[in-house]
């Protein structure tokens, strides 16, 4: 890293670990025998170098090891994360969030060493829709229709949505596996965002959830998600943001030509519910949201289902996606080919054995590097 990414990257650690051991700026100061809070100000926002010492007093104040200070394979101070979660404890969600974490740390950093011998790095750029919790569930469905267009994802954009959002958006996707009650997650940082999707879930959920956290990224600045995206907030303020990101989200792997089309086109000898999952699993959506898709779409009356609860999904199963993604591993890949990183230290960012680490690699039919 250049000297001030450094010295950036250390102050926001200091600041972050001043916060956990529940130190003013004014209480730090003394144990680390500045002469005033300035002085820490200027580490904080990444003025000022520490010298040696003054780290070793900083761990002793804090209570933090050296790793916190300074392992650039991991998130600390920097970013947030919003969760998709129901049934979760925090200490779950803490936990998952410190692994995902030093993902996401291991991806930006590889992609940076990339970007200083000229393989371009990380993007600063990042796409805006100015939708706001004053916008209008239709205003959200027409930015998931125009999104659908400008990106050329065809009558069923589920088979190339991911694809698209990493390429126009220099977006990381992860499919790992999560915590039970974990759907998906978004993390913000300022140079790199993340959609990360459990693959564990239900098939017709996967693709719904990714559009989600999509609309989350998309939407950060000026509405800005809590960091527990509950499935059914109690808020009204996150009730409103919740339903603006589902309309988004149905519109765009739901476009209306299509929908309409292939409703048209179903099985008039077989049931409702039959007809609701074969057209629901062509969109890679589960039979709830295909409903209500053709609720508002007037293709269906509200009350054609008794309980749309009780709807199940087609037979068929979308394969599960395998771990992580194709960028992730190409990233890594070239990385343990020319020595950036060693075999070790990825299986313990990743956690897990270089036997594991090396059947992923199988999985994507990339050569195992030398070390695996």
């Amino acid at each position: 890293m250049e000297t001030h990414q450094r010295m950036e990257h250390i102050g926001g650690r200091v600041a972050a670990a001043r916060k956990r051991a529940g130190l003013t700026q004014e209480a730090l100061s003394v144990k680390l025998g500045f002469q005033d809070r300035q002085i820490l100000s200027n580490v904080e926002s990444g003025k000022r170098a520490l010298a040696p010492e003054e780290l070793v007093k900083l761990m002793e104040a804090s209570g933090q090891d050296l790793e916190f200070f300074i392992d650039p394979y991991r998130l600390v101070g920097e970013g947030a994360f919003s969760f998709r979660a129901d049934r979760t404890s925090v200490e779950d969600l803490d936990a998952f969030e410190e692994r995902a974490g030093r993902w996401v740390a291991m991806y930006r950093r590889l992609k940076r060493l990339e970007g200083e011998e000229g393989g371009g790095g990380v993007s600063p750029y990042t796409l805006s829709l100015k939708l706001s919790h004053d916008s209008s569930y239709r205003e959200a469905e027409d930015a998931g229709a125009w999104l659908s267009q400008e990106w050329e994802l065809g009558p069923v954009p589920a088979r190339k949505l991911v694809e698209a959002a990493c390429r126009e958006l220099d977006l990381l996707v992860l499919f790992v596996d999560a915590p039970e009650g974990i759907s998906g997650a978004a993390c913000r940082l300022k140079d790199l965002d993340t959609v990360i999707i459990n693959r564990k879930d239900n098939p017709g959920r996967r693709m719904f959830d990714f559009a989600h956290e999509l609309f989350h990224l998309l939407t950060w600045d000026r509405m800005p998600p809590a960091r527990l995206d509950v499935v059914k907030p109690k808020a009204s303020k996150a009730k409103r943001m919740e339903k603006l990101a589902n309309a988004f989200a149905s519109r765009l792997l739901m476009p209306a030509d299509a929908v309409r089309r292939l409703w048209e086109e179903r099985d008039r000898e077989a049931s409702l519910a039959e007809n609701l999952a074969r057209v629901a699993d062509l969109f890679q959506v589960s039979s709830q949201a295909m409903y209500w898709r053709l609720v508002f779409d007037d293709l269906l009356p509200k009350d054609a289902v008794e309980d749309y609860t009780t709807l199940t999904d087609a037979s068929r199963e979308l394969p599960e996606p395998p771990l992580y993604s194709k960028p992730f591993l190409l990233t890594l890949h070239r990385a343990l080919e020319e020595g950036v990183i060693s075999a070790r230290k990825a299986a313990k960012v990743l956690g897990m054995t270089l036997e594991e680490v090396g059947e992923v690699f199988d999985t994507y039919r990339l050569p195992r590097p030398y070390d695996l």
